[in-house]
This record gives C-alpha cells, structure tokens and sequence, in this order.
C-alpha cells in the first residue's frame, strides 16, 4: 500500500494528499475469514524512507481531487457526462457517444479509450474479455489503531 506514494508524487497529488484530511495510514492489519487478527505491520518498520505512509480516502472526495488534478494539467474533463456507447473499428476503440446533461447526444473521435466503468466493464463485455474471479483475499484488510 505505501508504494501508492509514488503513484502519488508522478501523478502531482502528493502535496494534496499531505495536506488533505485524509487520514494517514502509518500500518495495516490483516484478520483471517476465521477472525483471527495479526500483529499490525508497521510500514516504517521494513521500509524506513518517506514512502512508508498512506492514506484512506474518502472515495468521492479523493475522485474529485484526481479529476481537478488532471483537468490542472491540461485533461478535458467532463462532468454530468456519462459515456452511453463505445464505438469500435473491428476490436479497437475508435469513439464514445455521450450522453449531455440536456439530455442532448455528442460523438467523441478519440485515439485512445480508458473504461472506468467499474463493474460495468463496458469494453471488457464487448469484447468478451470480462471474466469472473472471487479473491480469496478479499475484505480481510483494514489499518491498525
């Protein structure tokens, strides 16, 4: 988790993220489907440079934060847009339709198409790439007190 420090600095929010109210994430504790609880992991304990910190965000309040960060260093961003149809050449996204807060159409030529819609996985379905995994992982993470 602390190696997101870097993702942080490259992407230009790490004064952002130091100066937010985020809280800082010092360790993590892992607790087992059984419940047992490890000792908590204390991140500057095995990696002693700057990066051994973290946060947990907010996740709306941290999406906004990436989105401002990236319409600051030149993105074209949209907001109350939602992307209702990616066009394709063959198996290579071409496009998006979008749908307006007027409720208006627009079609976007695009050369390169980055699908953030989560479970939606548009391009992923359309190209029959999706594929079901269960971590076995999953949920047993949280940040030591």
């Amino acid at each position: 988790m602390p190696e997101t420090f870097w993702s942080f600095e490259r992407l230009g929010v790490l004064d952002k993220m130091r100066n937010s109210d985020f809280i800082k994430k010092l360790s993590v504790q892992f607790v087992s489907h059984s419940g047992k609880e490890s000792r908590p992991f204390f991140f500057e304990k095995h990696d002693p440079r700057e990066n051994s910190q973290t946060w947990q965000v907010e996740r709306g309040a941290f999406d906004q934060m990436l989105l401002d960060n990236a319409a600051e260093k030149g993105a074209q961003c949209r907001d109350k847009t939602r992307v209702t149809t990616v066009t394709f050449e063959g198996d290579r996204a071409t496009g998006v339709e979008l749908g307006l807060e007027d409720d208006s159409m627009q079609h976007v030529a695009v050369r390169v198409v980055l699908d953030a819609t989560g479970l939606s996985a548009i391009i992923a379905n359309r190209l029959k790439l999706k594929q079901e995994y269960i971590s076995p992982f999953e949920n047993c993470g949280r940040p030591a007190v």
